[in-house]
């Protein structure tokens, strides 16, 4: 498993940052300093929800989700939770079509690449040529 790092950027107060590093399913809690931490047993269980969440498309549990959430005391998914909240329809409407703007930002992040590439030698016209006729 994959090191988990959860950070509340906003406040910047240590005392709220979550770190743990989890490896073999068990880390020591830099809050606890013990084995058995239940911050760090719930963190790992609502992380996992939101992962299923998207994996199965399921936008329509995102309040119930939010609502656990916020009934455990875990700053730094409190912060990520109010930031739901702010663009609640656009991240529940992420989570639950099938629809996604991926090939558009493929094909911007193309163009910026080859504009940087450019920059500085050539005008408009090449530019256009590189963009439209790709080959």
């Amino acid at each position: 498993m994959a090191d988990l790092l959860i950070r509340d950027v906003g406040s910047g107060d240590s005392a709220v940052v979550i770190e743990a590093a989890v490896a073999a399913g068990s880390a020591r809690c830099p809050r606890c300093k013990t084995d058995a931490c239940p911050q760090l047993a719930a963190v790992r269980r609502h992380v996992g929800a939101f992962a299923v969440m998207m994996r199965d498309r399921r936008g329509d549990r995102l309040q119930d989700w939010i609502d656990r959430v916020r009934a455990d005391d875990l700053p730094a998914l409190h912060s990520f939770t109010t930031g739901v909240e702010h663009d609640f329809t656009a991240v529940a409407a992420g989570l639950t079509l099938a629809f996604s703007n991926g090939p558009t930002e493929g094909a911007v992040t193309r163009i910026k690449a080859l504009k940087r590439q450019m920059y500085g030698r050539a005008g408009l016209d090449l530019l256009r040529k590189r963009v439209l006729h790709p080959n």
